[in-house]
């Protein structure tokens, strides 16, 4: 798929759900969100978008914020460790 077209597959798109990535990430809107996720057919290039474009804010590619940061924190130290 074409990195700009993922989108139109997204299975969040044009969900009545949709809020829930945005919403302030209390468990029970976690759980649903990811749950959405774990179906969706663009869900790694979602994922891909969000840690490549260093999003900070709401749940992409069935990863949350505290996912990312800490795939950021790993990706760093394994940087550092080769220097």
């Amino acid at each position: 798929m074409m990195p700009a077209d993922w989108h139109v597959s997204a299975a969040c798109r044009g969900s009545a759900e949709a809020d829930l990535f945005f919403a302030p990430q209390t468990p029970l809107n976690v759980a649903r969100a990811l749950e959405i996720c774990h179906g969706c057919p663009v869900q790694t290039d979602c994922a891909d978008e969000a840690l490549t474009g260093r999003i900070e804010h709401g749940i992409w590619g069935g990863l949350t914020e505290d996912d990312r940061a800490a795939i950021w924190r790993q990706e760093l130290w394994e940087a550092a460790q080769t220097r």
